[in-house]
């Protein structure tokens, strides 16, 4: 059966520029840990979650989502395109899975930014910003 070893989340308000640049930006950090002493730590998985706003203010802004366990990056999601300039609010959701290790494992929710036409543009992060890991073991 089931259950739930450690849960660590983030809760941010603030709102703050993503510029455009060739690396990504870590706008959050959340740890589990996963005791070694624990027979369901050697048989679990990280569920990740995040969810926070992103607001475009030219055409062909584009961002990528990754998450990083350390320096290891566990998940990139695709470019996602932004249609519409200007007062663009739109949601960003993410799941993602990373198999669990022994030990405190801290992750980092980073956006990359990237604009082909204007290299001093930037993106708007937009509050509430959550981001979850919760440590299942099977």
């Amino acid at each position: 059966m089931a259950s739930i070893i450690d849960y660590g989340s983030t809760f941010l308000t603030v709102d703050g520029p993503v510029l455009a640049v060739g690396v990504g930006q870590g706008i959050t950090t959340t740890s589990v840990f996963l005791d070694p002493a624990n027979p369901a730590t050697y048989r679990s998985r990280v569920e990740l979650k995040a969810s926070f706003g992103v607001d475009s203010f030219s055409f062909t802004d584009d961002i990528r989502v990754d998450i990083y366990r350390g320096a290891t990056k566990v998940y990139s999601s695709p470019l996602n395109r932004f249609f519409e300039p200007g007062n663009n609010l739109q949601i960003v959701n993410v799941l993602a899975v990373d198999g669990g290790l022994p030990g405190t494992q801290i992750y980092t929710l980073g956006v990359l930014f990237a604009n082909s036409n204007n290299a001093g543009s930037v993106i708007q992060i937009k509050g509430p910003i959550t981001f979850t890991a919760t440590a299942i073991g099977l």
